[in-house]
């Protein structure tokens, strides 16, 4: 049986103080500063932390979003100071990463930086937030899908190195800031992937991919589709992450879901993703500019 984990380490961040005032005057508040730290693991999604000059969001109250910028040490600074009116003061707040107006969700994530621009990470609402207590918890919007890649028969190290991964999914994503979700939406279409030796990802919005071409292995000009039957039941959900073992092989591919450690440290939960599929028997030209597809079949 196949397993998924739940991206459970999360970024969390936490409101610091430059001092400990409690008066009325500007000079005895106290700034407000936000310190990100990551319980387990990184929650991004090339696996690093920030950079350093990220935008964080950060809604306090029914105020919209105020712009944090992060350090590598992980310190979030808001571009303009912002003080507390006193320590027993209470806000309302959520965040999220990046800034709507500058996500644009990228349909060639073949790079690192495109593949880590895809990441719409989300902070859900968390009320009674004061200076002592003022923890906010990201979580992923997108799904993260990796193919393992290995050659079968017909297939060799160099066939494999030169083969070109790409996996379907909504092209147009709208993230929700006070929902904290993203919405695909329109007809799905080819994603390059990030490729890491013969290991590809890619982040996708959530959908069901069962009955659809869901990932497609051109190898000698020859693509070849994988499209879960059934019995697969491939929903992707937000912050999840589903790996796959394919074996790339002259007449089709054998993929197989496999387990997966999490994309984070939280617990894991049992959620179909694909099962053991035969070469196809459609017919395949093995050679430059086929257009021929061939897609997996599940065992009976």
């Amino acid at each position: 049986m196949s397993k998924t984990f739940i991206f459970g380490a999360m970024a969390t961040l936490t409101a610091v103080f430059a001092s400990c005032g409690k008066g009325g005057g500007s000079e005895d508040r106290s700034p407000m500063l936000l310190s990100s730290q990551i319980e387990g693991h990184t929650t991004r999604a090339d696996g690093g932390v920030w950079a350093g000059g990220e935008q964080v969001q950060v809604a306090l109250g029914s105020e919209g979003g105020r712009t944090f910028v992060a350090s590598v040490d992980g310190t979030l600074t808001p571009a303009t100071t912002i003080y507390w009116q006193d320590y027993s003061s209470r806000l309302i707040a959520r965040a999220w990463h990046p800034a709507v107006g500058a996500y644009i969700f990228p349909v060639d994530q073949s790079d690192q930086a495109k593949f880590q621009s895809a990441d719409f990470v989300f902070a859900p609402e968390v009320r009674n937030v004061t200076a002592g207590n003022s923890r906010l918890t990201f979580v992923h919007c997108l799904a993260k899908v990796t193919a393992a890649l290995s050659a079968g028969d017909g297939v060799t190290a160099d066939d494999l190195a030169a083969a070109v991964v790409s996996f379907s999914g909504y092209t147009t994503v709208v993230p929700n800031t006070a929902a904290g979700v993203v919405t695909g939406s329109g007809e799905n279409d080819w994603i390059a992937s990030f490729r890491t030796g013969n290991t590809c990802s890619v982040l996708l919005a959530p959908q069901t991919m069962t009955g659809k071409p869901f990932f497609k292995v051109t190898a000698r000009g020859a693509p070849q589709i994988w499209e879960p039957m059934a019995a697969d039941s491939v929903q992707l959900r937000a912050g999840y992450s589903y790996d796959y073992a394919v074996t790339v092989e002259k007449e089709g591919l054998v993929v197989t879901a496999t387990g997966s450690s999490a994309w984070g440290s939280g617990s894991s939960s049992t959620v179909p993703g694909g099962r053991d599929t035969t070469p196809a028997t459609g017919s395949t030209t093995w050679g430059a500019g086929s257009d021929d597809t061939v897609t997996g079949q599940t065992k009976p």
